[in-house]
């Protein structure tokens, strides 16, 4: 997730009125809370290809879900013929 956000340094532009900084934000689920860690920028390309493979493997999570449960309803019907 990209979002902008202040640095916290005294010296930077952003600390009186300038724009402030875009930052890459790595956020997930854990115990029901929202967890949130800092992507550095040397990272960005690496993450962000793990998370587009994430996105991947949960669909097909998804899609093998739905396939077992076409097997397990179509098995059953079978056995009732």
């Amino acid at each position: 997730m990209v979002t902008k956000k202040r640095c916290g340094r005294r010296q930077c532009r952003c600390a009186a009125e300038g724009p402030i900084h875009p930052t890459v934000l790595l956020t997930w689920k854990e115990s029901g809370r929202t967890r949130t860690l800092h992507v550095p920028l040397s990272l960005r390309t690496e993450v962000a290809k793990w998370v587009k493979e994430w996105k991947r493997l949960r669909e097909l999570g998804r899609k093998m879900s739905r396939a077992q449960r076409r097997f397990l309803m179509t098995s059953r019907i079978r056995k009732r013929s």
